[in-house]
């Protein structure tokens, strides 16, 4: 790769799950994806993205539900593949392997959901007219899981066993609990 070649972009997304049943699905979109050839565009640069008007960032998040659209399907539990009611929006990230002069633009959609009492995993498949890689991370209850899935195009990722969290919360005893459970057990 010549030494002013960009990385080829890829759209993680990200799961985050509590024992309460809320979740929080992200999809983080590089806008260079929108690209014929997105390793020589540079990343979208604040100055740059300052400039744009309102139409121009209308349109890059058109592109963005568009590239989502055609990308990616969830499933939760036994349920459908279904494609996520992302809200989309900007935001700038320090981009984490390759030091950067100003803030990268990014676009997240954000889906925000309860799960329903039940439901025990979480899943996520990459369409076979996916023109990006998916990266599949997850956390449960705030903590980073080690498992990462990369789906290639027509690929699904592992099926995410959400069932210990719910069960966790309610074996996590109250002080009062263990107080009269410990006054109760005989010596």
């Amino acid at each position: 790769m010549p030494a002013w070649a960009h990385p080829i972009p890829d759209l993680p997304v990200i799961g985050s799950f509590e024992a309460n049943g809320s979740a929080v699905i992200m999809a983080e979109i590089d806008p260079r994806c929108f690209a014929e050839d997105p390793e020589e565009v540079p990343f979208l640069q604040k100055d740059a993205f300052d400039k744009l008007g309102e139409d121009g960032r209308a349109e890059l998040l058109e592109k963005a539900r568009n590239l989502i659209d055609k990308s990616l399907r969830i499933k939760f539990g036994q349920g459908q593949w279904t494609l996520p009611d992302f809200q989309y929006e900007f935001l700038s990230k320090e981009h984490e392997e390759i030091v950067l002069e100003g803030d990268v633009i990014l676009i997240r959609g954000t889906l925000r959901k309860h799960l329903e009492e039940g439901v025990s995993s979480y899943q996520i498949k990459a369409l076979e007219d996916a023109p990006y890689d998916l990266v599949f991370s997850n956390l449960l209850a705030g903590k980073p899981q080690r498992r990462v899935n990369v789906l290639w195009p027509g690929e699904e990722s592992f099926v995410l066993d959400l069932s210990g969290l719910r069960k966790e919360d309610a074996a996590s005893p109250s002080e009062e609990d263990e107080n009269s459970s410990a006054a109760s057990t005989p010596e």
